[in-house]
């Protein structure tokens, strides 16, 4: 059965990632397996704020992941099926599903877990691990 449409939220949108870009199954956990073997969130700290001010470990992780996958920085839109990444955002308190701007960006600001690590930034808004509005995104 083929995949036409991927939606993920937190390390859902990241595996929704690779399946979106049309990775065999054996080389997608093999990428994921690779990208992630180093603890990406080796700079969180009991002290919220070093944590807030840092979060720089998951990100680098994401962006080279993305590239590995694809090649270069890709775009949500270009993925070879379609990919939506559900986030929640803070500032007006639902969730919000993204379609397009970049991958890598997209899906850290589904990771982005809150209190461990600052908002992400998106068109004023700000977007955390889309998890708390919707752990299990579905569409009907």
């Amino acid at each position: 059965m083929a995949i036409d449409f991927v939606a993920g939220t937190s390390i859902g949108a990241v595996m929704g990632g690779y399946v979106s870009f049309d990775l065999p199954a054996q080389t997608l956990i093999d990428r994921a397996r690779r990208a992630f073997a180093r603890s990406p969130t080796g700079d969180l700290n009991a002290l919220h704020i070093v944590s807030l001010v840092r979060g720089k470990r998951l990100q680098a992780t994401i962006d080279r992941a993305v590239v590995d996958a694809v090649g270069s920085a890709a775009d949500v839109a270009d993925s070879w099926r379609t990919f939506r990444c559900v986030v929640t955002d803070f500032s007006r308190a639902k969730e919000h599903v993204l379609a397009r701007g970049p991958a890598a960006r997209c899906i850290r600001a589904s990771v982005w877990m809150s209190v461990a690590l600052p908002p992400a930034p998106w068109q004023g808004d700000l977007l955390m691990d889309g998890g708390v509005f919707n752990n299990f995104p579905t569409t009907q």
